[in-house]
């Protein structure tokens, strides 16, 4: 993005809030009631309802009510210290034009918010959008109210195929296109559980045809994705091949094909990506995970192994480009073999 383009947005954003600011000051504050218990809120996390004139904006997925931004409705599911509003505000002139014509609203008398900033990531999905299924169902919600999602999941085939070819079929997904969502009642939570808890609540849900531990050897390739790939890819390659290594793209795998996979890997081999999600799917069972990486960070997906008690470690390669946290980069084939040789012995 060039500086104009970044000018723009930060210029449309502070015209945003103002208009915000001048209309809801004159309206009264909805109520947001609590409707979790402290202890179901430390064990899932919080859910909260608020009633009146409700409006889902369709881009960032914003509840509106009565005028006013519900900005928890959008807050991300850890202990963000930076307001949403950095991330976006919802446009108040759509907001307007949805009031006054809202014919073209989508109009539910309740509904279950499951959007997230980040809900077409792969990663995001299992970890922050389906772990809200489970939050509602704790602070004992009635599950047949529509549960909202974003037009991503029409878009990824990862996400369609997990709303109807698993347990979560059993539940009304709305999936928002460009029209606003009209309602007298949403109820939205946050995710504050570990990611053990929220991965448990994911798998099952996956139906499984595995009867034993499996034992299979693969390394994770990124395939086309843009971001993070490893440079010298082929050396690699012939490095993790001569240790019994399957190279595999997850990429056009139907969703249940990728469960079976990792359900069965003891032994992974991959660059940092949101494809190690599926590590999820090998649950109690025995797993070594070695992660490469243009940088050499704390993952999620260490914290994911470290709550099961499984094995990780990671090694860092040499990054092409000054944005190392992105860049792609090359791996030493030589340390590599004696990565592989070490997470064999675990």
């Amino acid at each position: 993005m060039n500086v104009v383009n970044r000018f723009s947005t930060k210029a449309t954003k502070l015209m945003n809030i103002c208009l915000w600011h001048t209309y809801s000051r004159q309206r009264p504050k909805p109520n947001i009631e609590k409707i979790s218990t402290e202890e179901q809120s430390s064990t899932s996390g919080p859910v909260f309802e608020v009633r009146g004139d409700c409006y889902v904006q369709p881009g960032s997925g914003y509840v509106i009510c009565d005028g006013h931004i519900i900005w928890d409705s959008m807050q991300l599911n850890w202990n963000a210290t930076s307001n949403t509003s950095l991330l976006d505000v919802p446009s108040f002139l759509d907001y307007r034009q949805a009031r006054n014509n809202s014919s073209g609203c989508i109009n539910v008398d309740e509904l279950l918010h499951c959007r997230h900033f980040y809900e077409w990531n792969y990663f995001h999905f299992f970890m922050d959008v389906l772990p809200k299924v489970s939050v509602f169902e704790s602070a004992g919600v009635s599950m047949d109210i529509p549960l909202l999602v974003g037009n991503y999941v029409r878009q990824l085939s990862f996400a369609s195929e997990t709303l109807q070819d698993t347990g979560f079929n059993k539940y009304h997904w709305l999936i928002q296109d460009s029209a606003f969502i009209r309602s007298q009642c949403v109820r939205f939570c946050r995710v504050s559980s570990k990611f053990k808890s929220r991965t448990e609540s994911n798998t099952k849900q996956f139906p499984t045809t595995a009867t034993d531990v499996g034992n299979d050897r693969i390394y994770l390739t990124r395939g086309k994705c843009t971001g993070r790939r490893v440079k010298n890819e082929r050396e690699i390659v012939e490095v993790v091949e001569s240790f019994g290594f399957r190279v595999v793209d997850t990429n056009g795998l139907h969703i249940l094909e990728q469960a079976e996979l990792f359900r069965n890997a003891r032994f992974v081999v991959a660059p940092h990506g949101a494809g190690l999600t599926n590590i999820q799917f090998r649950e109690q069972r025995p797993l070594s995970l070695l992660e490469l990486h243009p940088f050499h960070p704390t993952t999620d997906f260490q914290r994911i192994c470290n709550q099961y008690g499984h094995y990780w470690s990671s090694m860092s390669g040499k990054a092409d480009g000054n944005d190392i946290q992105h860049a792609d980069y090359w791996i030493d084939p030589l340390e590599l073999k004696h990565k592989v040789e070490n997470l064999l012995l675990t």
